[in-house]
């Protein structure tokens, strides 16, 4: 074996792979001095030096770890910059949202070596219908790169009847994060149309299948492991949701109703039937008695310790939310003539805007009415627009009462 290989003490051995230098002319026929990656040992063991990974350059380690970015808890001061910039006015629920969030960043990804261990606290928002209760949580999703699932909570049901169950949620909670079992036990869920689920909003005779969904989602929401399959032929997935944050939110309409006085029978019996409070006058005294009243039980309450409301939307409010919020409904049909060929100029007044709001206020649709008016009011004069490529410009105002549009050639 000799006269075809050479033979190294285990000194040796150690020293060449210390030094890292190539296994050059070990061979002892070997002339031409290319290096060989099998050598031997005295004790004839077989060593292939190209399957040894040699220890990383301290300059080449450096550079790797200084590739990993350390999470930083962003300060609630800019969450809240952020939101002011999406939705306009309700402070209140603005305040409080980005508490919750900061707190379940905290709790997911600072560590701490101290034995205290935090819980997670799920919100309850209640507001009236487009007063910007989602828009909150998908602003600071999208400002934290969180992963945010929306579930319309009319469309859950009690497994085993036809419709979405919480083995569906947990799905789509992992599917929404990239199939990442640990970004999905962080995320945040959105549960929009919560006061659905009432006993009031859906009449006696479903209270008992209501019931039922609210019982699948007790431990969903205070946090449960919940296991899945994306197709039959998959292994069992096991979604954790003890860190998962739940925002319940909704409009629970017809709580007002609980704040007026019944007048007693009789002659003398007060009629007060036309007296029923506006929803900002009560909206401020709603507290867990209404809830109950309203069909949501106590064991769902306690799981949603942080609870506020947001108020109906004032004309004013209205106007500055086309005009002044980032991707405002104004802004985004500026834009949609702006991408025509002829690139026309339009201009909408603040009076226009003022008429718009006046009519998303009669509708009680909140800010959601706004693309419908827009879409009502500018349908007509884009169909001419990209008809007419001589059209410069479009500019509307209010002429005795009602939109007057002027088109410039």
């Amino acid at each position: 074996m000799s006269d075809d290989k050479a033979i190294l003490t285990q000194d040796q051995l150690k020293e060449l792979v210390q030094k890292g230098i190539d296994n050059t002319a070990l061979d002892a026929s070997n002339l031409s001095g290319q290096p060989t990656s099998i050598i031997f040992t005295q004790n004839m063991q077989i060593i292939d030096l190209s399957t040894i990974v040699q220890p990383e350059d301290k300059t080449e380690m450096k550079n790797k770890s200084d590739d990993i970015i350390p999470f930083v808890l962003p300060k609630m001061y800019n969450m809240r910059k952020h939101l002011d910039s999406h939705v306009i006015g309700q402070d209140l629920a603005k305040t409080t949202i980005v508490r919750a969030v900061h707190m379940h960043l905290t709790r997911c990804f600072v560590p701490s070596d101290n034995p205290v261990k935090l819980r997670k606290k799920n919100v309850l928002l209640r507001g009236p219908s487009g007063c910007g209760k989602t828009e909150m949580a998908r602003a600071l999703a999208e400002l934290l790169d969180i992963p945010l699932l929306i579930v319309d909570c009319a469309s859950i049901t009690p497994a085993g009847f036809k419709g979405k169950n919480i083995t569906d949620i947990a799905t789509d909670i992992y599917m929404n994060s990239n199939e990442n079992n640990d970004i999905a036990e962080t995320s945040i869920v959105f549960l929009d149309e919560f006061d659905k689920i009432g006993a009031k909003a859906n009449k006696d005779e479903v209270v008992g299948f209501k019931s039922s969904v609210l019982n699948d989602l007790l431990k969903f929401i205070e946090g449960d492991k919940i296991s899945f399959k994306l197709d039959p032929q998959s292994n069992t997935i096991i979604l954790n949701t003890e860190n998962i944050l739940i925002i319940a939110a909704g409009a629970f309409v017809g709580m007002e109703d609980f704040f007026v006085e019944k007048g007693e029978i009789g002659f003398n019996a007060e009629q007060i039937g036309d007296n029923t409070p506006t929803y900002n006058e009560i909206t401020d005294e709603i507290g867990i008695d209404q809830y109950i009243k309203y069909g949501i039980n106590e064991q769902i309450l306690g799981r949603l310790p942080i609870r506020t409301h947001c108020y109906e939307l004032t004309e004013s409010e209205l106007v500055q939310i086309q005009r002044d919020t980032v991707n405002s409904v104004t802004k985004q049909v500026v834009e949609q003539f702006f991408r025509l060929e002829q690139s026309p100029e339009l201009t909408i007044g603040e009076d226009v805007m003022r008429y718009i709001a006046k009519l998303a206020i009669n509708q009680k649709t909140g800010a959601r009415e706004l693309d419908t008016r827009y879409e009502t009011l500018f349908a007509d004069v884009y169909n001419k627009t990209e008809e007419d490529s001589r059209i410069t410009g479009i500019r509307v105002s209010i002429k005795e009462g009602q939109p007057f549009i002027q088109i410039q050639r």
